[in-house]
Formats: C-alpha cells, sequence, structure tokens
C-alpha cells in the first residue's frame, strides 16, 4: 500500500490512501482526498497558492491525478526531489485540472493542488496510479487473469488502458469472447460471448460464464442473481458479482439478453455478455 504525506507549514500528516489491500497480479491503485485551500497554505509568486502531498512513484509506472473544486479554479503539478516540475496540468475554466503521465525515474515526488493567489475553497484529489504489470500483461491471458487485470482497471475507470500514450495495446479480449468494446455512456467495459438465435445455445453459455466468473472471485466477492425480467424493449436476466473495498464498488455483470421486439436480426436475437465496471 502507498502513502501520501500532506505537506504543511509546520505539522506533516501521514495518510493511509490507496484503497488496495491484497496483493493483486495487476496493481491499480487509488485514492481520494478531501482538501481546503486557504489564506493559511503557502503561497509562491508565479506558483500560487498551494496544498502538497508526497508520493513515492517508481519507474514504469503510470498516474493519473485529477483535482476539482466548486469555490476555485485548481491546476496540478508534479515535482520531483530537485524541486523541478515534472508535469503540471492545462488550465481551463471547467473547475478542474487533469493530468495523466508515465514515470520515467523513480522518487519522492509531490502532487500540487493549485490555486491563484486569491483563490480559496474545498476541493478533492483524485489519484490513480498503474504498477508496471498492469500496463503490460501477455496477450494470451486465461479467462480468470483477463478478469482480473480488467477488475484491477475498473478502480480508476479502465483512463489507463484507454489512453493510447499508456496502454499501447488493444483492449483487452477476454478468453472466448466473440467481440469487446468500452461503453461510452457508462464508461463500462463490455464482452459479448454469444450473439446469435438459440435460447438454448444462450442459457448454456450464459450458465458458463456465470460459473466461470464465480470460480475467479474470492470470497470478498458478493452475488446477486434475478430471473427474466423486462427491459425496454425486450427482457433480461443476470448475476451481478459486487465487491466493496474502502468505499469503492466494483461489479462484474453476466448477461443474457433476449432482443425480441427491437432492430436486431433474427439471427442476432439472443446475446450473452459480461459488463466490468465500477460504481
Amino acid at each position: 500500500m502507498k502513502y501520501l504525506k500532506i505537506i504543511l507549514l509546520i505539522i506533516i500528516y501521514t495518510l493511509p490512501v490507496f484503497s488496495q489491500q491484497k496483493e493483486e497480479k495487476y496493481p491499480v491503485e487509488v485514492s481520494e482526498i478531501k482538501g481546503d485551500l486557504n489564506s493559511k497554505d503557502l503561497y509562491k509568486k508565479d506558483f500560487g497558492r498551494y496544498d502538497g502531498y508526497q508520493i513515492d512513484l517508481y519507474q514504469g509506472e503510470a498516474v493519473h491525478f485529477l483535482a476539482y473544486s466548486k469555490n476555485f479554479q485548481p491546476s496540478i503539478a508534479l515535482v520531483n526531489s530537485k524541486g523541478e516540475i515534472v508535469v503540471q496540468s492545462k488550465r481551463n475554466q471547467d473547475k478542474y485540472a487533469e493530468m495523466i503521465c508515465s514515470i520515467v525515474a523513480s522518487d519522492k515526488y509531490v502532487i500540487y493542488v493549485i490555486g491563484s493567489e486569491h483563490e480559496s475553497g474545498k476541493y478533492t484529489l483524485q489519484t490513480a496510479v498503474a504498477e508496471p504489470k498492469a500496463l503490460n500483461p501477455a496477450l494470451d491471458l486465461n479467462f480468470c487473469d483477463g478478469m482480473e487485470f480488467l477488475a484491477s482497471h475498473s478502480r480508476a475507470h479502465f483512463t489507463f488502458i484507454e489512453n493510447p500514450e499508456i496502454f499501447k495495446k488493444e483492449l483487452m479480449r477476454l478468453e472466448n469472447s466473440i467481440d469487446v468494446y468500452m461503453d461510452e455512456e457508462y464508461g463500462a467495459y463490455k464482452a459479448v460471448f454469444y450473439s446469435g438465435s438459440e435460447l438454448q445455445k444462450a442459457e448454456s453459455v450464459f450458465n458458463s460464464i456465470k460459473n466461470s466468473v464465480q470460480n475467479c472471485l474470492d470470497a470478498s466477492w458478493k452475488v446477486t442473481s434475478t430471473d427474466w425480467k423486462k427491459v425496454d424493449p425486450g427482457r433480461s436476466k443476470s448475476s451481478i458479482f459486487t465487491e466493496i473495498e474502502n468505499g469503492i464498488e466494483r461489479y462484474i455483470k453476466v448477461s443474457i439478453t433476449d432482443n425480441a421486439g427491437t432492430d436486431h436480426p433474427a439471427e442476432k436475437k439472443f446475446s450473452v455478455e459480461i459488463e466490468i465496471n465500477r460504481k
């Protein structure tokens, strides 16, 4: 587990903020910190008024930082131990700042949340760190490893694997899937395992995939299943596996859909999918 240190004038607080608490094959760690920029915080000309958060980062990792506020326009800077600005967010007028980059040198860094001299107010800083092995998976992962890889990245809303500068491979295809895509509306990863006209075949694939998912997960994941129910404009049933860890809820949904009454052609009436995301 990584630690951030909040840098203040007199007191230094050490906060265990990242959510991951168990060893994983593809570690992606996330945190959320609530801060308050005010007149007591340090101010530097040509830099601004700022709060600083210290973090150890290592070569080959990728990081994503997001700061937002209702009260002022923040910016973010990542500074190394020599005091050099490694990356700084671009200013905008949307009350948020964002940056994503790869770490080229291991060091003790400081993330600065910055406002102008007269700006103040509460803000939220969200951070995500992906270790190198979470950015370079094997091309032939088995079903369980592929699902663990995707579930880990769901913590960070798939930010890293959707950025071609960070993740230089195609979107992960789960074993035995026939199609994969990112649902842009909901930010979810989806994998299709069946699309055809045979209900019996669709039911068989649904049960097989559901059992495979359950066999991959540990006891921290809970399952809720529903029978067929109406959905606009067809019907669907599903099993949803959820895990809540430090306030972050991830889910893996296995569903079968009857597309009767839709524009789907008859040969694609039934479909079976996996959806992976976080709430």
